[in-house]
């Protein structure tokens, strides 16, 4: 099989009507495109251009081959697309792992506007306040309330939500006695 940079080469040189054309719309060097349609043609022994100093026609072979050529990159734009999308657009399945009430009272707002930001994220929820391995359980994020470090240098941890705690008792239930 043949390089593919060699049916890209051809593609340009055809596209742009000759090789200087072509060097200068590609900043590939114009030697480079005739050595290596020439390479081309001298493997399968066909003329797909006929040249001379000033003359530049595709054969019939020529622009049936550059036709083919154009479905060809034209695939391989569309392949490439594929992969920038998933750069530029956040999308897919994430798996989030929290208590039910930090869902109610912290994570609801943040979560509603990371999916207004990304709508084409898709969120699977697991309601649990129990602990979890995330590599066992197939989580993607766990959110737990923590007040110790973390001992297991396989996880990163972030701090997404900073409160502060008090306790609350009515004078009922503590009678006489003072805290």
């Amino acid at each position: 099989m043949h390089s593919f940079d060699d049916y890209y080469y051809f593609y340009l040189v055809v596209k742009h009507g000759g090789f200087s054309a072509a060097s200068e719309a590609s900043n590939i060097t114009k030697s480079k495109l005739s050595r290596r349609i020439l390479d081309l043609e001298a493997k399968f022994n066909v003329t797909l251009i006929q040249r001379s100093t000033r003359h530049f026609k595709v054969t019939p072979l020529g622009q049936e081959f550059f036709e083919e050529c154009s479905k060809i990159i034209d695939q391989a734009d569309t392949a490439q697309n594929v992969l920038l999308k998933q750069k530029v657009e956040l999308q897919g399945l994430i798996k989030i792992s929290c208590p039910p009430v930090m869902l109610e009272h912290q994570v609801r707002p943040i979560l509603n506007q990371f999916l207004k930001k990304y709508p084409k994220v898709n969120v699977e929820l697991a309601l649990t306040s129990r602990r979890i391995d995330v590599l066992h359980d197939d989580i993607d994020l766990a959110i737990r309330t923590n007040f110790t470090a973390n001992e297991d240098s396989s996880i990163i941890v972030r701090d997404i939500i900073k409160t502060t705690h008090c306790l609350v008792i009515s004078p009922e239930l503590l009678g006489d006695r003072e805290i």
